[in-house]
């Protein structure tokens, strides 16, 4: 004969249930969350590639006047940076949710950094027809070279990320970012330095604040879609803050604006290492008469890429399109003078490629090319042995740059 479960036995059973069932329809909110987030991503790509195949479409008109044609052109460009940027952030959020970003720490110099967003967000801002704003930055330090340690690549992703969330946000008045040195009150804690970025936006309601740096709550917010994004940048900005070691907090009322703070941890450098060498001559000819490249590189639209950026310079290219095959030539053809080497190939990757290479011809410069180009990827390349690095898209101008500073290294 069976026993009756016990009134307490009954009332564990149920509470095993619901605990249960609450799990499930978490779940189920936490897909249904996700799936909007997937969605609106997928309605951002598609919105982004429609203008840059309708522009690349109408640049088939052989009637299409000059003016129009670098409208186009712009507005291509304009849109694939908007794409690339989107990527990144993706990127990101992944590192964040698994504990693998990559923070390096190195000089950074704060006022350098910072102009160079007042500058870029100047430029952005008329391109976004967003004349009734005025950009200001304000800095804590007056010492131009004013360097501390942190990681500088970080630390500007951070500030740009807030800066264009104001300007997504903000239609008139202006929008102000800077820092200050700051004394901890207690004796005992270090200096910090404090970032904010205020603007005279739209703001944001109280009840809201608390989601903000929040991805998945953000995600419903109808707001963020009629803005066209994704509001990625501020959860990424947030955990990066917190990875770095320090605090980041919003004031904001409707109506009136919005002005978000950070704080980093103050380490100072006296003596700054020297700076790097800026890629002038923009319009320099490059005359490469007599030199052999090769070229490893699996997609043939990005091998044309490179043909065409290095049309003009006499080179002669030869192309393979994996490693072993780069790896099989460098050691039968003494006379190549440098090796643009893509990192993801078949057979054979181009660190592996690279570091069976740099075995038999040690004075070989090797050029990484690559589209992953997260943070630490610089590294990677250069510990398995390439001599630079060239994150894809690449910029004609700095792949030529960069291809003259080691394939004539006397010249430079």
């Amino acid at each position: 004969m069976t026993n009756k479960p016990t009134y307490e036995e009954l009332e564990k059973q149920l509470d095993e249930l619901k605990k249960t069932l609450d799990a499930k329809n978490q779940l189920a909110e936490l897909n249904k969350l996700k799936l909007n987030f997937l969605t609106n991503l997928s309605h951002q790509i598609r919105t982004k590639m429609n203008t840059i195949i309708g522009f690349s479409n109408l640049l088939i008109n052989p009637d299409i006047k000059l003016k129009d044609k670098q409208e186009f052109i712009n507005h291509i460009n304009n849109t694939g940076n908007v794409l690339l940027h989107l990527g990144d952030d993706i990127v990101d959020i992944a590192q964040i949710e698994v504990g693998e970003i990559k923070i390096i720490e190195t000089e950074c110099q704060i006022n350098k950094i910072l102009n160079e967003i007042h500058l870029s967000f100047n430029k952005l801002r008329q391109t976004k027809n967003k004349n009734n704003i005025e950009i200001i930055f304000k800095s804590g330090i007056s010492h131009p070279d004013f360097t501390i340690l942190t990681d500088p690549f970080r630390l500007q992703q951070i500030i740009s990320n807030l800066t264009e969330n104001s300007l997504r946000f903000t239609d008139f008045g202006s929008i102000e970012f800077g820092y200050s040195l700051k004394k901890s009150a207690n004796q005992n804690e270090k200096e910090f330095i404090e970032f904010y970025v205020k603007d005279t936006g739209i703001g944001i309601p109280k009840e809201k604040i608390k989601n903000v740096f929040d991805r998945i709550n953000l995600s419903k917010e109808p707001y963020i879609k009629k803005t066209n994004g994704l509001g990625l940048g501020l959860t990424i900005s947030a955990s990066l803050v917190k990875i770095l070691g320090g605090n980041i907090w919003i004031e904001s009322e409707v109506g009136k604006g919005t002005s978000i703070y950070f704080t980093i941890p103050y380490k100072p450098i006296k003596k700054s290492l020297k700076q790097k060498q800026s890629i002038k001559n923009e319009q320099k000819k490059y005359n490469w008469n007599g030199k052999i490249i090769l070229v490893v590189e699996d997609d043939d639209l990005n091998y044309c890429l490179i043909e065409k950026m290095l049309q003009n310079t006499k080179a002669e290219l030869i192309w393979v399109k994996n490693g072993k095959q780069a790896v099989d030539l460098c050691r039968n053809n003494s006379e190549i003078n440098l090796v643009l080497m893509d990192i993801q190939l078949p057979e054979l990757d181009g660190y592996e490629a690279t570091r069976q290479i740099t075995k038999f011809r040690k004075n070989l410069p090797i050029i990484s090319q690559t589209a992953f180009g997260m943070a630490g990827e610089k590294e990677k390349s250069l510990n398995a042995g390439c001599d630079d690095y060239l994150s894809k898209p690449l910029s004609a101008k700095k792949l030529l740059y960069t291809i003259e500073k080691h394939i004539n290294p006397i010249a430079n």
